[in-house]
């Protein structure tokens, strides 16, 4: 009997121990290209241009954006603004685009949803948790440098703006 609790204990141990070393983390065989396209989606809210993304900066290019693509100005995004926006992404960014989904299908895009993506790579980006992104945070890897809005762009170019100088897209 003591044998078996002993062996029961053991065990025990074992399957304790092996659950602590946890499963690999996958790393994607892009992950390169997917933290470049990324990080170029969050350098076209570097409003000054100087490689550094404050919280604040980056929540203000965020408020105006959205207010851009509010056309009827009621805080929300109803389904033609979504439909543009969604249809705008679309010829720039093809398959690779980031379309806005009315998450919890009241019939408008509000705020949050429309930030809802780019705020999770801000946050998954920022690795020191201060609320801003440095530059270290926003350098990119060289050999596979980001294509703004997830498409290709020849040198010299710029994103979509509205006219207040942010990107369209969020």
């Amino acid at each position: 009997m003591e044998l078996m609790a002993r062996s029961l204990v053991c065990a025990g141990l074992f399957f304790a121990l092996a659950a602590c070393g946890g499963r690999p983390q996958f790393v994607s065989p892009n992950a390169a290209m997917e933290r470049n396209h990324a990080l170029g989606l969050l350098l076209e809210y570097d409003s000054n241009q100087d490689q550094l993304l404050s919280g604040a900066e980056f929540e203000n290019a965020l408020q105006a954006n959205f207010s851009s693509l509010d056309r009827n100005n009621d805080g929300s995004l109803d389904s033609l603004e979504v439909s543009a926006e969604n249809d705008r992404r679309w010829q720039i960014s093809g398959s690779s685009s980031t379309p806005l989904i009315d998450w919890n299908t009241d019939g408008f895009v509000d705020f949050v949803e429309f930030t809802s993506t780019l705020n999770s790579t801000f946050i998954q980006m920022d690795e020191d948790d201060d609320g801003n992104l440095s530059a270290e945070e926003l350098a990119i890897i060289e050999n596979n440098p980001p294509s703004l809005g997830g498409a290709p762009q020849p040198p010299g170019t710029q994103p979509d703006r509205a006219s207040d100088g942010f990107p369209l897209g969020g």
